[in-house]
């Protein structure tokens, strides 16, 4: 029975799902472009936050917002490399060129509402729920949009619950990734870029982490 788009309950019309596995290296490349996304971003927005002139601040979150944008999109793309299906021919799988380009811009729009708050460190709870909320959202939005960029011989439905966790992994792990970030690096200054390290690998995990859930949601 389809509830809405591409969510299902158990419809045996579909016929089975296909099964998958993943290559172990391109986990750990993915992983890696979002986490130097991440720690880049971070640098970008205390020059945000250091810059006087609106102008440039301006062109620093967009540089950020660009930079988080395109490491969350390359990460997906990296991703999808790494999962095979049984039974299907890897390059039998293509993408459509406009949906895979559009897919890019609410991973940029999320990651700039999400710098604008990150660079002013004494932006209120509510703030900073929002810009958590906006980088998981742009992060989920680029995941399915990508999705919808596939062209194989098969169709594409998602287990509605595994689809929101995807999401509430997202804002979960972001909100940890900006809680370091912000907090504990203000009140442990010795240790500030050892925490920014860590602060941007909860980054890759929060993206790999919203990717790989998205991924068991899926029915191919």
């Amino acid at each position: 029975m389809e509830l809405y788009w591409r969510f299902i309950s158990g419809d045996p019309g579909l016929g089975n799902p296909l099964s998958g596995h993943y290559d172990p290296l391109y986990v750990a490349i993915s992983i890696f472009i979002a986490s130097l996304a991440g720690f880049t971003s971070f640098s970008i927005a205390e020059r945000v936050n250091s810059s006087k002139e609106k102008s440039v601040r301006r062109r620093w979150s967009l540089a950020g917002a660009v930079t988080m944008g395109t490491g969350i999109w390359a990460m997906h793309f990296t991703g999808m490399l790494a999962f095979s299906m049984n039974g299907t021919d890897h390059n039998q799988i293509r993408y459509e060129l406009f949906t895979t380009l559009l897919s890019v811009l609410p991973a940029i729009l999320g990651s700039g509402i999400a710098i604008h708050h990150m660079a002013h460190r004494t932006a209120g709870w509510l703030k900073l729920q929002i810009g958590i909320f906006s980088m998981a959202l742009g992060i989920g939005s680029m995941h399915y949009t990508g999705m919808e960029a596939m062209r194989m011989q098969c169709i594409i439905r998602y287990d509605i619950t595994l689809f929101i966790m995807s999401i509430v992994v997202a804002h979960l792990l972001s909100w940890i990734a900006f809680y370091v970030n912000i907090t504990l690096r203000r009140k442990y200054e010795d240790a500030s870029e050892f925490l920014k390290i860590g602060a941007s690998l909860l980054v890759g995990c929060s993206v790999a982490g919203m990717h790989y859930t998205a991924m068991t949601a899926v029915r191919f």
